[in-house]
């Protein structure tokens, strides 16, 4: 019953009735329209959302949370290239990058200290400032964008500049091997 009453509602643009419903004091409702929202999430219905205040804490609860699916779902999109690498490179230690921040941040995730050739540490290191870039991207894209087109814009440019620090962290790595043929964690 409760279902053919929402269906009835979702003639024509679905979204501001599905949201509406996110506050209902019908638990099945409330449910049924965070299942279909999260299924239906875009970046415009994101941005929806995002405005919308949520009529009490039941609705304003459901709607980060039905962000939040989304947002990892589209973070989960954007990784690096790491060109055939198995793992990602060390962290650079150039001066640019707080380094010790990030080892201290592999360590607590629980990552040893080991020895040549992995320095798994120093990988974990590269792969949570590489990560730590594209979230802080995304969450910039997010603020600035006025579209889909201005997100994938912004969102292209920023990804180049991540890979550039990529490439030059994979460099790096090789050139302490005396070349990437040298590597032994090069993929073949």
């Amino acid at each position: 019953m409760v279902e053919v009453f929402l269906l009835m509602q979702l003639a024509g643009d679905p979204a501001p009735v599905l949201i509406a419903n996110l506050g209902s004091d019908i638990y099945v409702v409330r449910v049924t329209a965070h299942q279909e929202l999260v299924r239906r999430c875009d970046l415009d219905l994101y941005f929806r959302l995002h405005a919308n205040q949520g009529r009490n804490l039941e609705a304003k609860r459901r709607i980060e949370s039905i962000k939040v699916a989304w947002h990892d779902r589209l973070r989960s999109q954007y990784k690096a290239d790491l060109k055939g690498y198995p793992a990602h490179p060390w962290i650079i230690a150039n001066g640019q990058t707080s380094h010790q921040k990030y080892l201290y941040l592999a360590w607590s995730q629980g990552i040893c200290r080991d020895n040549h050739p992995n320095w798994s540490d120093w990988r974990m290191a590269g792969e949570i400032f590489i990560n730590q870039k594209i979230d802080a991207e995304l969450c910039r894209a997010l603020c600035q964008a006025k579209d889909q087109q201005d997100f994938c814009r912004i969102m292209d440019e920023a990804m180049a500049i991540i890979q550039q620090d990529v490439d030059a962290m994979l460099k790096d790595e090789d050139r302490w091997w005396g070349g990437a043929d040298k590597n032994p964690l090069k993929k073949k």
